[in-house]
């Protein structure tokens, strides 16, 4: 299916939209077009359709701006540890806001085996 095609659907139950919640994700997965349909208590009454790149989301776009950024200063620094720890296996956990770096000793396995378990049908 072309990426054209796609649709993402947001219900809300308010006329409040969060774009900075909402966009970046769309901007990175490349949906073109998303519509927010609206409801008070179940019952749904309107719906607001947008396509990515159309003049009423340039100021909701620039506001995301300074964020892309940082994601992508990011994801340069992890591009850069991983090429540095080369065949080396590494995990990256977040815990609050602490990004840290764990190297996973040789031989040992990325997850308990009880965990591992939970992907084998």
């Amino acid at each position: 299916m072309p990426q054209t095609h796609l649709v993402e659907i947001k219900t809300h139950n308010s006329r409040h939209l969060n774009w900075p919640k909402t966009y970046p994700q769309l901007y990175l997965s490349h949906t073109p077009h998303v519509h927010h349909a609206f409801h008070k208590n179940g019952t749904f009454a309107s719906v607001k359709k947008f396509v990515l790149g159309e003049s009423e989301l340039v100021d909701v776009d620039k506001n995301a701006q300074a964020g892309f950024k940082k994601l992508r200063k990011l994801l340069g620094c992890i591009q850069s540890l991983v090429l540095k720890h080369g065949t080396a296996r590494i995990s990256l956990v977040c815990v609050g806001k602490t990004l840290s770096v764990y190297r996973i000793p040789q031989g040992e396995k990325c997850l308990p085996e009880d965990a591992l378990a939970l992907f084998v049908a």
